[in-house]
């Protein structure tokens, strides 16, 4: 049998897989690459663990690993032994035109692969680029513990990278001199491109009538909500969320609250992550926005009680319809339910003419409310009172200028404080009625 026919009869399957590991009760998560009917774990893992030209996936949270990284090196790996019109049976073999033709073709939006049907715009190319070009200079760069070469690229050497110097911004404001891979190959994306609806910047009226919808529609997602409008929680916290994760929570102490999210914790039976932080951090609640927190806090409890779900083996505090703690997935899928529901009381009552209502039918023209609206309009409403780019990031969990664990809220904080509960006395009041 020739080389060509081993080649065609041999069929590659390339696949990450989360490793989780408990380390001092801490849920850690890392991906390791397989190749199917072959033992152990693959050693283009690697990859996902090194630090090279200044650049290592070390450092970078779950989800940009995942969907800006290994994903599409997935991707690739699949497509060069097994699709493209050379296919190799080696990456030794690998060579800028076989790059080449898995650019142009993802671009084209013709990879079998691909999850999504819809041809991608420059920023998605650019990206999948970016990943490729950096996986094959670490293809180029791996040296085994004897110093030597891993892989002797026969086509492809270190010196067809180029590099390019970029100012990176800080949260201070301070630059500073930055190096990258140009990528290694051009990117010819379709001049067609896919518009896809901006996040709404939701107002004081869309955050109201959201909440109505959940308690009178979804009420599990009703704190969720609060959480993210009030506490500028993402989804991924929310759904971490547990009773461990709660300090303060007791009446009256509105200057002392805040949220352990320090750890990612496993929160189901089945060992799936329900979702992962972007910072590992403890999150402070603004001191105006606790009492409408503490409100809600207290009709979930007791809403989780008469369900039976509450308290649970994990004290869980968002769970789904099969007694499970929700997934970030599924506290999208619900949110966007509510979402849908929106838009058409936004669209009545602007037909009948009430004036907030239009200046939000307006926006969702071009824009959707997502639950990162919440956290927009979380950051207005403290902007609007603090006038303080360090404390509007203190209390978004953001690096800001100072160490957050130095930081102290300034003396002035008990008339913000008024002016916060003034904003959110309607929302309290929803719940009442």
């Amino acid at each position: 049998m020739n080389k060509n026919s081993k080649i065609a009869n041999r069929k590659y399957e390339f696949f990450y897989l989360m490793i989780s590991t408990l380390q001092k009760d801490e849920l850690i998560q890392y991906p390791v690459i397989f190749e199917r009917e072959t033992q152990g774990v693959h050693p283009f893992t690697d990859y996902l663990r090194d630090s090279f030209k200044g650049f290592t996936l070390r450092n970078k949270t779950y989800n940009t690993i995942v969907n800006f990284y290994v994903n599409y090196v997935i991707i690739f790996l699949n497509f060069i032994f097994n699709e493209s019109k050379n296919k190799i049976d080696n990456i030794e073999d690998l060579n800028l035109d076989i790059v080449q033709e898995f650019i142009d073709i993802y671009c084209q939006g013709k990879l079998t692969m691909k999850t999504s049907e819809r041809k991608p715009n420059k920023d998605t190319v650019d990206k999948v680029n970016t990943a490729i070009t950096y996986f094959i200079y670490w293809l180029c760069w791996k040296k085994d513990k004897a110093k030597r070469k891993m892989y002797k690229m026969n086509y492809i050497s270190i010196n067809d990278f180029q590099t390019k110097i970029f100012n990176k911004r800080t949260m201070n404001e301070n630059t500073y001199k930055k190096e990258s891979l140009c990528h290694l190959v051009p990117s010819n994306p379709s001049r067609k491109i896919n518009k896809r609806k901006k996040v709404m910047q939701a107002g004081k009226y869309t955050i109201e009538r959201l909440i109505e919808l959940a308690l009178h529609n979804d009420p599990m997602m009703a704190f969720g909500i609060v959480l993210g409008a009030y506490a500028g929680l993402r989804q991924g916290y929310v759904t971490q969320m547990h009773d461990r994760r709660l300090y303060g929570f007791e009446a009256g102490l509105i200057f002392n609250m805040r949220f352990d999210f320090k750890y990612e914790s496993l929160l189901r039976d089945d060992g799936r992550l329900t979702s992962s932080l972007k910072r590992k951090c403890d999150i402070p609640i603004y001191p105006g926005c606790a009492e409408v927190i503490y409100t809600y806090y207290q009709f979930h409890i007791e809403f989780l009680r008469s369900k039976g779900l509450y308290p649970n083996k994990y004290g869980v505090l968002f769970i789904d319809e099969r007694g499970n703690a929700m997934t970030r997935k599924t506290y999208i899928r619900r949110f966007k339910e509510l979402s849908k529901k929106l838009e058409v009381v936004i669209t009545e009552e602007a037909n009948m003419g009430i004036s907030e209502a239009i200046s939000e039918q307006r926006m969702l023209s071009d824009a959707f409310v997502s639950h990162h609206s919440l956290r927009h309009y979380f950051k207005q409403l403290i902007e609007a009172i603090e006038k303080n780019q360090t404390s509007v990031a203190f209390f978004l969990a953001q690096k800001s200028l100072k160490s957050q664990l130095d930081y102290a809220p300034p003396a002035t904080l008990t008339e913000k404080v008024r002016k916060c509960q003034d904003e959110a006395i309607s929302v309290k009041r929803i719940i009442k009625n």
